[in-house]
């Protein structure tokens, strides 16, 4: 440990920073409310899950090949050679979580990786397109100060379409 340069430092910055959104994530029903309805994952979730999942698996597999021969990493620093791996094998656990929680609704909004949690005051509309479809338009505030109108796209299993409209119809109090 005696050389701490500008990349363990970052490597350390980094390995608290996922710490922190691994706990906000496993309690996010405290600031996000109670879950209400998930609704189910799309192949593209599918196809992000299985590559963060293979990505995972090529840093699990770098990690044990640098512990199994640590005595050829000896000379090096071990937050260098150890910790790099194991942020990365973080990295990967939190965007596989992030992805298995994609859209969800809670009591306070609903939850989309793109921008966390869409409070229900940041939604204007929804509408069906085709049966399975809800079509949710957003109305995101930016930090500049202007809005931005974005639309996303849910196919939302057939039993489910009553008591999404419910949910919607209770948060948002829009005549439909």
């Amino acid at each position: 440990m005696n050389n701490i340069g500008f990349l363990e430092i970052i490597t350390l910055i980094a390995l608290v920073v996922y710490i922190y959104f691994f706990l906000k994530e496993f309690n996010r029903g405290k600031y996000l409310g109670r879950l209400i309805l998930q609704v189910p994952r799309d192949f593209n979730i599918r196809a992000s899950i299985f590559f963060w999942s293979l990505l995972g698996c090529f840093w699990i597999f770098l990690l044990i090949s640098k512990l199994v021969n640590l005595s050829m990493y000896a000379d090096m620093n071990p937050i260098r050679s150890l910790m790099i791996p194991a942020v990365s094998i973080l990295m990967c656990l939190y965007n596989i979580l992030e992805r298995i929680n994609d859209k969800e609704i809670r009591e306070k909004g609903i939850k989309i990786i793109e921008g966390g949690i869409v409070y229900w005051k940041d939604i204007a509309d929804y509408r069906w397109i085709k049966d399975e479809k809800l079509e949710i338009v957003l109305q995101l505030n930016l930090r500049s100060g202007l809005t931005k109108e974005v639309t996303k796209i849910w196919t939302i299993n057939p039993e489910d379409k009553e008591k999404v409209d419910m949910i919607f119809h209770r948060y948002l109090n829009i005549e439909k």
